[in-house]
Parts: C-alpha cells; sequence; structure tokens
C-alpha cells in the first residue's frame, strides 16, 4: 500500500508532470525534490522557544519559510515556498510515526490557489434560518487521477472538556471533480472550546489493478459552536 503520495511524488504527477505549466510553477518531481530540501538554501534562524526555531531559506531562485522542531528534526505547520517572488506552493508539516509528513498541499498557478490540483480541505458551520446550529461541512480536495476505483472516508470525534460528546465515520463514494464533501450534523451541541478531530482517507485503485493508494488529511480544529442572533432591527 501506498501511503502519504504527496512526499513520495506519486500524486504529483497529476499536478507537476500531467499539466502546462508557467516559468514559475514547479515543472517535475526533480525540481520538487530539490525546492523541499532545505540543504539547497542559505539559511537564517531565529530561536522561537528551546525545541523550535523560525527558518528563513532562499537561494538564487527560490526562497521559503516557516518553523521547525530541533528535537524531531522536522518542519512544522505551514510553510510556503516562491519561485521568482511568486509563490507556487504551500505545504503543511506534521509529524507522527517518528516522521515528517506532508497534510496538506496548496498549488498555485499564477499566484491563485488551485484547489483542483491541490491536497486540501475547508469547513464552515452550517445554521438555519434560525440561527440555530445544524451541522459541519467539510471539503475535501485531492488532485484528479485517472482510477479504476475510489472512495473516501471521514472519521471524526468532537470532544468537551476531554470528554466524547459525539463520534462517527461517513463515507463517500462521489467525488466531484477533485472534492469529496461531507456534513455532519450537529443538532443539540453547543458550547465553547470544542475540540474537533478528524481523519480524511481517499482510497484509489488504478486502472490496471495493480497498485492502491491511500492518501490522508489529518484534521484538527478548536470550535466555537454558538447560535447565531438572525434578529434585525430589534425584532
Amino acid at each position: 500500500m501506498v501511503r502519504n503520495k504527496l512526499i513520495t511524488g506519486i500524486i504529483l504527477t497529476v499536478c507537476l508532470v500531467g499539466c502546462k505549466k508557467e516559468k514559475n510553477e514547479i515543472e517535475n518531481l526533480k525540481e520538487l525534490g530539490f525546492v523541499l530540501n532545505l540543504k539547497n538554501y542559505k539559511i537564517i534562524e531565529k530561536k522561537v522557544n528551546d525545541s523550535v526555531i523560525s527558518i528563513e531559506a532562499k537561494n538564487d531562485i527560490y526562497k521559503t519559510s516557516g518553523n521547525y522542531n530541533k528535537n524531531n528534526k522536522s518542519r512544522i505547520g505551514w510553510w510556503n515556498f516562491y519561485k521568482n517572488n511568486e509563490k507556487v506552493i504551500d505545504i503543511e508539516f506534521n509529524y507522527f510515526d517518528k516522521k515528517e509528513h506532508v497534510n496538506q498541499m496548496l498549488v498555485y498557478n499564477h499566484q491563485t490557489l488551485d484547489s483542483s490540483e491541490s491536497k486540501m480541505y475547508t469547513s464552515n458551520i452550517i445554521f438555519d434560518k434560525k440561527g440555530v446550529i445544524r451541522g459541519q461541512k467539510f471539503n475535501f480536495y485531492t488532485p484528479i487521477i485517472e482510477t479504476e476505483k475510489n472512495k473516501s472516508v471521514l472519521n471524526y470525534v468532537y470532544l468537551q472538556n476531554d470528554k466524547i460528546i459525539k463520534e462517527g465515520t461517513i463515507e463517500n463514494l462521489n467525488k466531484n471533480g477533485s472534492k469529496y464533501s461531507f456534513t455532519v450534523p450537529l443538532n443539540l451541541i453547543e458550547g465553547k472550546n470544542i475540540i474537533f478531530k478528524g481523519i480524511f482517507s481517499e482510497i484509489t485503485i488504478d486502472k490496471e489493478i495493480t497498485e492502491v493508494g491511500l492518501d490522508e488529511i489529518y484534521v484538527e480544529d478548536t470550535l466555537v459552536l454558538e447560535r447565531k442572533n438572525m434578529m434585525k432591527n430589534g425584532k
């Protein structure tokens, strides 16, 4: 099973090889490997705390910046990457299983976000006409690749004061272009500092049925779930 294909370059074949690229876009996997390797930059470091430093890195063409955990020897959080002073990608790194992983990758064409080539998610709270919370909607985006089959699963949990108040699993077999959509019902759930944790998984099987791929996006957020005041003009 192939995991985290963004790092290995499998899933990025579509983004970086299958499309016509302009001069300030990343053109192939070899270039991507060069861009992501910090050894190819001159680096300026600033201390954030005892374990984390902030890095600004430049060479003749590229520049990047973000935070680095010295204990784990890994990038953490969001890093932006520029080519000839134009933004080309943003990458969210996280650390688990003693390895650095790409969680999200935002791809830019002419400095405009292209969700069809990105690995990312968005979410928003759904209210009814009275301002009562009814759910939370998630859109997960992954690059379009030719596959025989694909499906996605969202496993989630909501916690309040370290107690589980809702958990579940939703499966979605329908990919709309590069997007999978999920809606989690949240009837009668309200409060501050509610923690959402979730794992989105996309499973793909290639047309020759010879390779199974698994891509994942990890989500963690702190929510304030309060109904909206829909009254207008004091009525």
